[in-house]
This record gives C-alpha cells, structure tokens and sequence, in this order.
C-alpha cells in the first residue's frame, strides 16, 4: 500500500498522573492468555472500527499509566513474551545491553533505566494510527524532574 493511501487518525489521549491499577489490569495480569485472545480478536476487527480504536487507546493508556507508576509487570503485559527490544548503539556505550528479549528482559531494561536514569513520565496529548498498522505514535513525553 503506498503512502498517499493511507489515512492517518489522531485521537486525543490523557494519562492520569495518579494511578494505581484498574481491575481489567489486575484481571489481565491474573489471566494473561484470556487478555492475549480478547486483544487478538479486537485486532481482526477493520482498523476503523470505533470498538477496536476503544480498545487499543484504552490498552495504550493503561500501558502507559503504569509506566508512570513503575508498575512494569502491568506495563508489559500485553507484550508478546518473545518480545525484542534493540536499543539504540549509544546505549551499549552505557553499559546497556544492545539487544533484550523476552518480556522479563524488557521489563528488566525498564527497572535499569529508571534505577540509573531516573523517572521518566509519558505525558501524551493524543495517538496517531493509521489504517494498516497498529498505534504507530504517541504524543508529548517528558522526564519528571
């Protein structure tokens, strides 16, 4: 699909600056392969479905409060268990490792980098999706200081 065919969305998105976990987290965290299968059949829905768009806004949102509280583990949840996070070359001159995989491994850069780098909040303004793909950006971020 070339670029001039695709249609971008933008959605306003807020984050609460306090929270603590909601129960569709706690379940999710309780029951992983029920959220796993419940978010695959939202993904098989056509990308402009309101109830998908819901359902990925909400994801994100809960994904990224949860970052903010250092709750990784509700953070990552929904991360394929064989995830891979590669960082960035610089990173590596840090004491990084170049390459994380597996859910536990990425959840354990996150506890590394808030531990050496301190808080960093997600303070976003609205997502941006575009009709093949899944969330693609997120707004405004910034270090809490």
């Amino acid at each position: 699909m070339s670029q001039e065919n695709v249609e971008v969305v933008r959605q306003p998105l807020t984050v609460a600056p306090d929270s603590r976990r909601r129960p569709e987290e706690r379940a999710g965290l309780r029951f992983p392969g029920v959220l796993a299968r419940l978010n695959r059949l939202a993904f098989r829905l056509p990308p402009r479905s309101r109830l998908r768009q819901a359902v990925v806004r909400r994801a994100i949102q809960l994904g990224l409060e949860a970052v903010n509280r250092g709750d990784f583990e509700a953070a990552f949840v929904l991360y394929d268990p064989l995830v891979e996070l590669i960082t960035e070359p610089r990173f590596v001159e840090l004491g990084f490792e170049r390459v994380y995989r597996g859910r536990e491994e990425r959840i354990r850069f996150q506890q590394r980098w808030v531990a050496e780098w301190g808080d960093f909040k997600f303070a976003p303004e609205n997502w941006s999706t575009s009709a093949t793909i899944a969330p693609s950006r997120l707004g405004a971020s910034s270090a809490a200081a």
